[in-house]
């Protein structure tokens, strides 16, 4: 036999609906799974695996780390507080 017999003998036959049905399945598991990974941002970090996203959690944190100097601005951490008050206070 020669080898496009041997082809001939292993081939399927798929009709155009077919395919394009095996494609779209292809499509829509892929397109799932990019929202699933979009969701967790990678890493589920911000993410509480529903796909809802730790907004509460992530406000508490920024309101606990938050710190002010005497004129009311806010500043991100406790070590800027302490250089700006330093730095006013040399200044003053």
């Amino acid at each position: 036999r020669s080898t496009t017999d041997q082809e001939t003998i292993n081939a399927t036959t798929v009709t155009n609906a077919q395919l394009q049905e095996m494609i779209d399945q292809g499509d829509t598991a892929d397109l799932a799974a990019r929202d699933a990974l979009r969701s967790t941002n990678g890493d589920n970090s911000h993410n509480s695996g529903t796909g809802v996203r730790r907004t509460e959690r992530a406000a508490r944190h920024v309101l606990e780390d938050t710190y002010e100097d005497d004129d009311g601005q806010i500043l991100p951490s406790k070590q800027d507080q302490e250089t700006r008050k330093g730095a006013l206070g040399a200044k003053g």
